[in-house]
């Protein structure tokens, strides 16, 4: 299958063509552009959506962390078995 992004795109290729050694996956840039606007939008949303949830959950890790080592210098210890 003919790639539909242009040889001479990319800044990384001054030369209008690009190394076939490239670390680059022309395959997955071809199957984006062959979306619909709509469609890259609604998948840019899900994956933020899910960047921000993983982020307010390693937030919320930290700062359970942060409370239970509060909790140990004020010598409250671990938590009793049963509590």
């Amino acid at each position: 299958m003919k790639s539909i992004v242009k040889e001479s795109q990319g800044p990384g290729f001054p030369t209008g063509k690009q190394p076939e050694s490239s670390d680059l996956d022309m395959s997955l840039l071809d199957a984006n552009l062959r979306l619909s606007v709509t469609e890259r939008l609604r998948r840019h949303d899900a994956a933020l959506r899910t960047l921000l949830a993983l982020r307010a959950a390693v937030n919320t890790q930290k700062a359970a962390v942060r409370q239970l080592k509060a909790l140990r210098e004020r010598g409250g210890g671990e938590p009793r078995e049963g509590a």
